[in-house]
Order: C-alpha cells, then sequence, then structure tokens
C-alpha cells in the first residue's frame, strides 16, 4: 500500500500530464466521486489534493478527448502479442492483473469511444477499446485481488506518443459494443513498487503543489 502523500505525487504528477484525474475507491474500480462531469473538463490540484492527501485511494484517469488519451486494453496473453504485433508501440504501458494498458494519444479527427472484446476478422479477443466515456486504473493502485498497477517503463510527458488510428483495426467488426458507460475492465499486477517510484522522480513537483499549506486556495487547474 503507498502511502497517501506518494499517492497524492502520482495524481499530481498525472495532473501536470494534463490527464483528468478522478479518485478511485481503494482495492476498487468504483469512482469515490460522480465523474461524469470529469469527462468534460480536467480535475484542479485543490481537488486532487482534497481527495488524494488524507486517504488510501486507487487512481483513475478519465480517457478519451478530455485527456487527450485512448488506451487499448488487452486482458490477455494473447491480446498482448496481437497488439505488439498490430499496433506501434507507446511508451506510456501500464501492467494490469492480465495484461497491459496501452495508452495512445485520441485523434484530432473522429470520434473514438468505447468497444469491449472487439472481433477481429471473426476472431474474438479479449482487448477493449476505451475512448470517450470510459476510465481506467493508473499506476500506483491496488486491485481488488492485491494486485499492483505498474508502469512498464518510465513516463514522461515528453514522450512521444503515437496518435490511435481506426486503420490498425482493419478487420473489426463493428457490431461491437459500444458504450458511453465508464468502468475500468483491468486490473493491477506486480508488487514492486520501484518502477512507481521511478515515474515521480522523473517530473520535479514542487512542494507547495502538495496542498498541505493551500487546501484551501485553487493554485490553479
Amino acid at each position: 500500500m503507498l502511502a497517501p502523500n506518494l499517492l497524492l505525487k502520482i495524481a499530481l504528477l498525472l495532473h501536470k500530464f494534463l490527464f483528468s484525474v478522478i479518485p478511485v475507491k481503494f482495492k476498487s474500480k468504483i469512482p469515490v466521486v460522480p465523474w461524469i462531469a470529469y469527462q468534460t473538463r480536467l480535475s484542479t490540484r485543490v481537488e486532487i489534493c482534497n481527495w488524494f492527501g488524507f486517504a488510501h485511494l486507487n487512481i483513475g484517469v478519465v480517457v478519451g478527448k478530455i485527456s487527450n488519451l485512448v488506451v487499448i486494453d488487452a486482458d490477455s496473453q494473447e491480446a498482448v502479442e496481437w497488439v505488439r504485433k498490430h499496433l506501434p508501440d507507446t511508451p506510456w504501458k501500464t501492467l494490469t492483473r492480465k495484461g497491459i494498458h496501452f495508452f495512445y494519444r485520441y485523434p484530432s479527427k473522429g470520434k473514438v469511444g468505447r468497444k469491449i472484446k472487439v472481433r477481429i476478422d471473426g476472431k474474438k479477443l479479449d482487448l477493449d477499446i476505451l475512448g470517450d466515456g470510459s476510465f481506467v486504473v493508473m499506476f500506483g493502485s491496488i486491485h481488488e485481488e492485491g494486485h499492483f498497477y505498474k508502469p512498464v517503463e518510465k513516463w514522461l510527458a515528453t514522450a512521444e506518443v503515437p496518435v490511435f488510428n481506426w486503420i490498425w483495426f482493419k478487420g473489426l467488426d463493428n457490431e461491437n459494443t459500444t458504450s458511453t458507460k465508464g468502468d475500468d475492465i483491468t486490473s493491477g499486477k506486480n508488487d514492486d513498487f520501484d518502477a512507481v517510484y521511478d515515474v515521480i522522480s522523473l517530473e520535479k513537483i514542487d512542494k507547495s503543489e502538495l496542498g498541505w499549506n493551500n487546501i484551501n486556495s485553487d493554485p490553479g487547474s
């Protein structure tokens, strides 16, 4: 279990990435707050400090246009291998209980919703495309079974992340379920905390941003 001050640092780091950060119940995928509003606006640093400064929680990020993210949730080894074979590599990846979250940038044109257990060329994969109306649990969080969400490699805000493209999914069955609901489908993996410490050490977070003395004044989102 990570201490609240470390969770807060991770949440603030993700906020610096301009991600829509939300609190999720500890060892759960259930949001603590009504999160529909955060599909259209970013949480502020004051909100993040109030959420993560004093409680054990999981960290969620609303994906889609608001965070400039599309996540490919590969929920089995077969799905992970399919992604590695057919999609460009991304430096932003998180280990889950059964597979990997692959993070891509949201395209500037068109929309990306949510497709669950996609079928490609007639074959069903344990693979979800998560865009608008979805959120994922991030590294630093713990699955209900005790598995730890861990970054595959160091995350940098300056990293070159490929833009999602539907062309990658040639042969996709368009009858797959598309939804605007937002529950995460994955879970955490690996009890090694070192990678999380590596991640937060990459970005300088000023002490004033931790909000201990400024919890009631919003320094800006």
